[in-house]
């Protein structure tokens, strides 16, 4: 099969195309995941997004959106006491199982901010953007509904497989992926622990979610502990805190009693069976950096 390496330059990618500068978009996703390679079913969030305001991204779960907005409403912020009880009453009905982080792009600038929230931590931790190197195939089909093609590459640690369609013209894709001539609509890591596929494309009117995203992972609010440092270290840390209890009752600042989510329901079991976890980013990328 004929190949051909498609280095894309800084330039030309840091710069917005013609339809990211006239609109606004969403972009759903769905992300699934393993623990470990090989083992066991996937985590799924089917509810990611990528809203693209201009030269900035945020990929974020939808349904932890929702929870964190109605949060906002259900809960005083100084006595922790519930506040309005019909938000109480539908933050309960919601699912708590949902990604636990935000990652902000910056691609004028080349830079990205990697957000996590786990009990009363947040932990954000900010990066220089790579810049892919993609070798397109000339191997077509159509993904997600889409014409698209295929193309592979080494980035931040991992081989990826994506495709991508160049009829919705931005170089952009969940998370960090990006750097395509076109939306990537599906990528895979070459263990297969982590997927992505669109589920859906709309123009974006509004633009007031992104102060709120932002927000959620940088305004400091009672009783929670904020972590700060360059995103290697955050990954590090994160990693720790889902494999070690012993460090995450240290960090928390212990735990009396059983682990119960903020719908009330007693998950200790649940999340002492879940001490497995494998980043994104494995953390033999940030040996030496």
């Amino acid at each position: 099969m004929r190949r051909w390496l498609v280095i894309l330059m800084s330039a030309a990618l840091l710069l917005p195309c013609p339809a990211v500068l006239a609109q606004n978009y969403r972009f759903s996703y769905m992300f699934y995941s393993r623990k470990e390679p090989g083992g066991g079913l996937y985590a799924t969030d089917m509810n990611m997004r990528l809203d693209l305001y201009g030269r900035e991204g945020f990929f974020y779960s939808e349904s932890k959106f929702f929870r964190d907005s109605l949060s906002n409403i259900a809960f005083d912020p100084k006595s922790g006491g519930i506040a309005d009880e019909a938000a109480y009453a539908e933050l309960t009905r919601v699912s708590s199982f949902d990604s636990d982080m935000m990652t902000d792009v910056d691609y004028g600038q080349g830079k990205f901010t990697q957000n996590y929230e786990i009990i009363n931590m947040f932990l954000s931790g900010s990066g220089e953007l790579e810049m892919p190197e993609w070798t397109v195939t000339d191997e077509t089909d159509t993904v997600c509904g889409y014409p698209a093609r295929k193309a592979e590459g080494d980035y931040f640690g991992r081989h990826w497989t994506v495709w991508y369609t160049e009829d919705i013209p931005v170089n952009a894709g969940p998370w960090l992926l990006w750097g395509a001539p076109g939306l990537i609509v599906y990528a895979v890591d070459s263990e297969k622990m982590f997927y992505f596929k669109l589920a859906g494309a709309k123009p974006l009117e509004d633009a007031g979610r992104m102060e709120f995203l932002r927000s959620l992972y940088t305004e400091k609010k009672p009783r929670h502990k904020y972590f700060r440092y360059p995103v290697g270290e955050i990954e590090k840390m994160f990693v720790k805190l889902m494999t070690d209890e012993d460090y995450l009752d240290q960090i928390a600042g212990g735990r009396s009693g059983p682990l119960i989510d903020r719908n009330g329901n007693d998950i200790t079991a649940e999340y002492r069976a879940s001490l497995k976890y494998t980043p994104l980013i494995p953390l033999s990328y940030w040996k030496d950096r």
